[in-house]
């Protein structure tokens, strides 16, 4: 994508103004619900009204998706207990543990949700659900040999057993996806419990073998269905991973808006709209705001209403934990909207430090001709790349020569575009390392004049071959220049390389006048 600034009354600095986004899934996701009373099957006899009305009231409130209430509510029916006459059996209470352990699991209160889950199988070991949910809490405490023992349990009972295959799996560090039987590898939710596990360790590869091994939901086999709390978990899985497929191969733009892949953001509106109709106004509202923030950019994207666009700010800005990539998609948003000061707001915070932050960062203080904080950005974009290969080479020496336009060059040195690099290849280093060294210098010497020559016979892109057209334009070696503008300069449309063919071409007197 091309920008044109006018700097200085001349020709603009050329800033290149897309970068890709090799995505990482921002969306958390909670555990597994499955049945009622929520979660288990369990019959007990003999309970009193009472009681039962209280249960009741609790499943309703569950099910209205306010955990924190439902809680309350369980706790209060405990502290009656110590008034009755008659005492809870133990299989009652362990009902009641089991159930707190649900409540705590929407709360994200971990610790109390694995100790609530083993007391209700220690008071009551026969019920299926109790078993697996306290082996769950063992392996999740890292009391790896006691979840063990109880995924043997269940296995022998069922050689299918999600839990303890999970658990099972995980145990070991080898991740042989080909260990799992196909059957449990198509459990839904087998799936996601390893999708969450994975994205919380930052283990991507894993997820790559998972959707080799067909193992993640196909966006076109998605069918809408009312959210429950049983099935809020595998809504959010479906959510998690859909954005993901849109966010893997999205490329940023920066000068017109990228809609990425369309077909998926329609999916992820019917989607979104189901689960957010459940939870907003409710207790898990503030806990899923990047629900509200995703379903703004969805809608901007697809109806255009510029009302969506501070939607996704206010969102974004109520954020309890923010996310490099959700920053990147609203930031952009708003400074494609002229709404740059608003757009740095997002990304002048020092938590983010994804380098295609620091890359938009810089462009925003480039449309706002604030050439120092230019020049500071975009040195904290070269300082957090690592390697220089023939993606990001584009970028970094776009970024030379705006610095080199805009006259920020005088404080550069050489060692902060090379030093602590690696390079995919040497022909890449020497391109940098000489580009650079003339660049702040203006002067092309014999040996980097030599070097520049031999990349022009083993360069094949088109693009490199441009950028030491302007080399030879910056330090006044015209025709080289012009030989490569001849060849591969853009004559279609304004451009710099156009602008500097022109240029040399009167510089060069002996040259005809000919484009």
């Amino acid at each position: 994508m091309k920008l044109f600034r006018k700097l200085f009354g001349k020709e603009p600095a050329k800033s290149n103004t897309s970068v890709k986004q090799q995505g990482k899934n921002p969306i958390s996701v909670i555990g597994n619900v499955t049945d009622s009373y929520i979660g288990c099957a369990i019959s007990i006899n003999e309970i009193e009204p009472q009681w039962q009305d209280r249960l009741n009231a609790y499943i309703a409130t569950l099910q209205q998706f306010k955990p924190k209430t439902a809680l309350s509510l369980l706790e209060k029916l405990e502290a009656s207990f110590a008034s009755c006459a008659k005492k809870p059996s133990q299989e009652f209470r362990s009902l009641i543990s089991f159930q707190k352990g649900m409540c705590y699991r929407f709360l994200d209160e971990r610790k109390k949700m694995c100790e609530c889950f083993i007391t209700a199988y220690n008071e009551n070991a026969t019920i299926l659900e109790f078993k697996e949910q306290a082996a769950l809490s063992y392996f999740k405490i890292e009391e790896t040999t006691k979840a063990i023992e109880l995924a043997d349990k269940l296995l022998l009972k069922n050689e299918y057993n999600t839990i303890a295959w999970y658990i099972k799996f995980l145990s070991t560090t080898t991740y042989d996806f080909n260990s799992i039987p196909a059957f449990v590898r198509q459990n839904i939710m087998f799936q996601y419990m390893l999708y969450n596990y994975f994205n919380v360790k930052n283990i991507y590869e894993c997820i790559s073998q998972m959707k080799a091994f067909s193992m993640l939901p196909d966006i076109k086999n998605y069918n809408p269905q009312d959210i429950t709390i049983a099935n809020f978990d595998e809504n959010i899985f479906y959510s998690n991973v859909f954005f993901a497929d849109y966010i893997h191969n999205y490329c940023f733009t920066f000068h017109t808006l990228n809609e990425g892949n369309i077909e998926i953001l329609k999916i992820l509106e019917v989607l979104l709209d189901k689960i957010l109709s459940k939870i907003e106004g409710s207790e898990l509202e503030k806990k899923y705001g990047t629900l509200f923030l995703l379903n703004a950019y969805v809608k901007y994207i697809l109806i255009r209403d510029t009302r969506y666009i501070s939607e996704m700010r206010n969102h974004y800005l109520q954020l309890e934990s923010k996310n490099d990539i959700l920053a990147l998609l609203c930031a952009n948003v708003l400074q494609l909207n002229e709404q740059t000061d608003f757009a740095l707001e997002i990304l002048n915070d020092s938590e983010l430090k994804e380098s295609n932050i620091f890359f938009l960062r810089a462009f925003c203080y480039l449309k706002k001709n604030d050439k120092i904080q230019y020049r500071t950005a975009i040195r904290g974009w070269i300082n957090s790349i690592e390697e220089i290969d023939n993606y990001v080479v584009d970028s970094y020496l776009a970024s030379i020569f705006t610095l080199k336009d805009i006259g920020e060059t005088d404080e550069v040195k050489l060692s902060d575009f090379i030093q602590n690099k690696k390079f995919e290849n040497q022909e890449l280093k020497t391109l940098i390392e000489t580009i650079v060294k003339s660049l702040i210098s203006g002067i092309l010497d014999s040996p980097q004049l030599l070097a520049l020559n031999g990349l022009v016979s083993d360069i094949q892109q088109p693009r490199l071959l441009l950028y030491i057209a302007d080399t030879y334009y910056y330090c006044r070696q015209y025709e080289p220049a012009i030989d490569l503008y001849k060849k591969y300069v853009d004559r279609d449309e304004e451009n710099r390389q156009l602008f500097f063919y022109i240029n040399s071409l009167y510089a060069a007197t002996s040259v005809p006048l000919k484009l």
